[in-house]
């Protein structure tokens, strides 16, 4: 457990860590202190619930690259960069790794959190499939501030599978012939943006493109939670031959999508204009999918209608620690909302206003606002500290107050903190 000091009434808190587990650094070069040149190694060696940090190239020598590893037990890795950066709000490098990031096995009540970085093809020579692979976690999986890119090229693959709670929070999705795949699993996507490459090999000339194009997501047997997120299909691409027709953003096969503020699930445009429906369902007897006023999403051409819904949700963008942070949530019109930090819990605690994902032992105020904006929202931006405590898990969450008195706990967000610009650990 972390301690949470809030720096003065109303801030966003400084957070400062208890003694932590081992740290390990990984860097492909000659970084003096480094202890593995690859991740796979580092893994292997790493006790459950220490923390990895893998560095970017050119701070990690030749290339920067580092192989995808195999995630069996509760580890933090977060990739950086001590290049400078721009400050205020600007995206770090990540760490690219090459192959399948596979995470398996997490068990209920442990966490896997990878930070920062990009899977993606190895440059020098194709070797598929890539991609990343969640498959029989009882625990929690977050993927925070990552990336993954097909490049435009076959054998790309990013598949949840018997999962019971992943979270994506600030990720970009690049696909190419393959949607994200979530079956039998539970998972939030919040402040995400899934969309598709053409097969074109500007990057990787003379190798194997993909040949038809897929949906943003695939949903069987699966809650999916979308807040704040853009979920779109494959474009209409012509020049390639048959096969590169525009797709749904979401099909649901069976299951439960529930598109919450913000959140915009779109079809792919059609080359002469206009753009094919956003989702369809296979069955209204076996599939649902619940929108928000806020949320975004075109009428399918199956004619199960969107059922209404109301969903409030915490958010907030790139964190950095030294670096100022934003802060938004979508509450009830003319309401008002508690706002809390603390440390995530790896599964909800019910209670009769929603799921609570703050310890109870671990969370403080924030601030305590009134949401008269038209659509309830409300933002901060808040400095953070530069001795934050990056990569560990967080949460902001709300307990809101609707002018005719319900109380209702928002949709968490989770919060890691990436380490701070030009300072090296």
């Amino acid at each position: 457990m972390r301690t949470l000091l809030l720096s003065a009434v109303g801030s966003c808190g400084i957070l400062a860590p208890l003694a932590a587990q081992s740290t390990w650094k990984v860097h492909n070069g000659s970084l003096p202190g480094a202890h593995f040149n690859d991740l796979p190694a580092a893994v292997a060696a790493a006790a459950p619930n220490d923390t990895i940090l893998v560095y970017h190239w050119p701070a990690g020598g030749t290339g920067g690259y580092y192989t995808a590893p195999t995630i069996d037990k509760p580890l933090t890795i977060i990739g950086f960069s001590v290049m400078p950066q721009a400050p205020s709000g600007s995206q770090a490098p990540t760490a690219a790794l090459l192959g399948v990031l596979t995470i398996t096995g997490i068990a209920a009540g442990e966490r896997v959190v990878v930070s920062n970085c990009t899977v993606t093809q190895d440059p020098t020579a194709w070797a598929p499939p890539f991609g990343v692979h969640v498959t029989n976690c009882a625990g929690e999986v977050v993927l925070e501030d990552f990336r993954f890119l097909s490049g435009g090229l076959t054998g790309s693959m990013a598949r949840i599978e018997n999962s019971a709670n992943v979270v994506l929070r600030g990720c970009d999705f690049l696909l190419g012939d393959s949607p994200i795949d979530v079956s039998n699993s539970s998972m939030l996507v919040t402040s995400t943006w899934i969309d598709h490459t053409n097969p074109s090999p500007i990057y990787f000339p003379g190798w194997p493109t993909f040949t038809q194009t897929a949906d943003g997501m695939r949903v069987t047997n699966s809650n999916l939670t979308v807040v704040n997120s853009s979920i779109r299909g494959s474009q209409e691409i012509t020049g390639y031959g048959a096969g590169y027709n525009a797709k749904r953003g979401v099909t649901i096969v069976s299951g439960t999508v529930t598109a919450g503020p913000g959140a915009v699930i779109r079809g792919g445009a059609f080359v002469g204009g206009g753009e094919t429906v956003g989702y369809t369902i296979a069955s209204a007897s076996t599939g649902w999918l619940y929108k928000d006023s806020r949320a975004s999403v075109p009428f399918p051409y199956t004619f199960v209608p969107p059922s209404p819904t109301t969903l409030h949700a915490m958010l907030h963008a790139w964190p950095v620690a030294g670096d100022v942070a934003v802060f938004d949530i979508w509450g009830p019109p003319g309401g008002y909302a508690l706002v809390a930090l603390g440390d995530r819990l790896t599964s909800p605690m019910p209670t009769s206003f929603g799921d609570l994902w703050l310890d109870p032992l671990a969370w403080y105020t924030v601030d305590f606002v009134a949401l008269t904006a038209p659509d309830g929202s409300y933002g901060w931006v808040r400095p953070l500290p530069v001795t934050a405590a990056y990569g560990y898990p967080f949460a902001l969450q709300a307990l809101t107050l609707a002018p005719g008195g319900q109380l209702s706990l928002s949709v968490p967000s989770p919060l890691t903190i990436a380490y701070p610009y030009w300072i090296a650990p």
